[in-house]
């Protein structure tokens, strides 16, 4: 485990004060178990989610005990309301990955917020999708949180999930490059034409 992972894990219990803190250890462990990521930064940012939120610890302490990247994740993800989401790719990941948390949780014991969130979900998706930073982990993400919100007999399963993102982003992907190429080809038209 990164030092950094290690020392975000520690510094969470620390000033959480002994409090609960499952649903950051479910959010690591549902990155690492879905291997959305391995990047350190997004791990350690996953153990301080609701650092800012629920203790005295500011952005300031954050940022000195684990660098601006992690410290800006963590205060994107929240300060930014669903309706409002300004923060960078990583930030929205951690977002995103945090309602499918909340929401798994919520399927076996709080049946009245699962309600409200899959009520919400399409509110959720508007504000927080955004189509210019389509990356594999959020495409897929985007269709886990969906599939939870599916009648259980319905759900997919993982592996149809994976197969489905996979094919999206590298039609994405495809999309991007055929539009990169047309561009290109547009600008040598134009030079060609200005002579």
């Amino acid at each position: 485990m990164s030092d950094l992972i290690a020392r975000a894990e520690e510094f969470a219990r620390l000033v959480h004060g002994g409090k609960n803190i499952s649903h950051q250890k479910d959010m690591v462990l549902t990155l690492k178990e879905l291997n959305i990521t391995q990047n350190k930064e997004i791990l350690a940012s996953a153990w301080l989610i609701n650092t800012l939120k629920d203790t005295q610890i500011t952005y300031s302490t954050l940022k000195l005990q684990f660098g601006k990247e992690v410290a800006d994740i963590v205060y994107s993800v929240t300060h930014s309301r669903d309706d409002n989401f300004g923060g960078e790719e990583k930030a929205r990941l951690l977002k995103l990955l945090d309602r499918v948390v909340a929401t798994e949780y919520s399927i076996d014991i709080n049946s009245d917020l699962y309600s409200t969130y899959k009520k919400q979900f399409p509110l959720f998706k508007k504000h927080l999708y955004d189509e210019k930073s389509i990356t594999y982990p959020i495409i897929y993400l985007w269709y886990y949180l969906e599939n939870l919100y599916r009648d259980e007999e319905e759900r997919l399963s993982i592996e149809e999930l994976e197969d489905i993102a996979k094919d999206i982003y590298s039609t994405n992907l495809d999309e991007k490059e055929d539009e990169y190429y047309d561009n290109c080809y547009q600008i040598v038209e134009e030079l060609m034409y200005d002579q």
